[in-house]
């Protein structure tokens, strides 16, 4: 019993210390982020239904906070990467409609977005991440790296 108590008390302490807000600068960027999607009309898909920019944005805040409770998101791609790209509940990814075109993963519309929000073009287009992603079933991840001309895959 005693240990347990050490090993309860040790494991809220752990959890206490690794459980920080979120750096500004990260913050401001995954805000940033989020209000592309707010004003981008396009419909974000979850677990089945479709919600507008704003409700998916609120979702994504909560799941932010969710996440910082238990932890510091060290960069807007990890943020993408466990809180934005698929259902913690179902585990579905989550897709992103706009006007005319086909649903995409939210990790590669994301992508694709946090490149505009740093003012970086993407040499290639939505589409072609999107074909390749599915295709080749991988986890994109966009780094700082990118900003040197290359995409990590």
């Amino acid at each position: 019993m005693k240990h347990l108590l050490i090993a309860s008390v040790a494991g809220f302490w752990c959890l206490v210390v690794t459980a920080a807000p979120t750096a500004a600068p990260v913050r401001a960027e995954i805000e940033a982020l989020l209000n592309q999607l707010q004003v981008s009309g396009c419909q974000f898909n979850r677990n089945g239904s479709w919600y507008s920019g704003s409700e998916a944005k609120q979702h994504l805040l909560r799941k932010l906070e969710y996440i910082e409770g238990r932890g510091t998101i060290q960069s807007t791609e990890q943020f993408i990467e466990l809180a934005a790209s698929k259902s913690s509940f179902s585990g579905r990814a989550y897709l992103v409609k706009c006007a005319g075109q086909a649903p995409v993963a939210s990790q590669v519309w994301l992508i694709q977005q946090l490149a505009v929000v740093r003012g970086v073009i993407l040499p290639v287009s939505l589409n072609v991440i999107s074909s390749y992603v599915s295709s080749q079933k991988i986890k994109v991840t966009f780094s700082h790296a990118f900003l040197g001309g290359s995409l990590a895959v």
